[in-house]
């Protein structure tokens, strides 16, 4: 896992993103979301409408 910059957000998996485990890297991908740059522009109402996405890991992911 590494720490993403801003310059690599959009090309950076989300899998590959320090804080997001594999499972909920699944999930975003399954909701549309494939790249940090992906996350950043997401809704928590929208992170948490994906199956495995609660309301404490969707505040988490936006904080990334």
């Amino acid at each position: 896992k590494v720490e993403v910059t801003e310059a690599q957000a959009g090309q950076t998996n989300l899998c590959d993103v320090k804080g997001v485990s594999a499972k909920v890297a699944a999930a975003l991908e399954k909701g549309g979301y494939k790249t940090l740059d992906d996350l950043k522009k997401a809704k928590k109402e929208a992170l948490v409408a994906l199956e495995g996405i609660g309301e404490k890991t969707a505040l988490k992911l936006l904080a990334l």
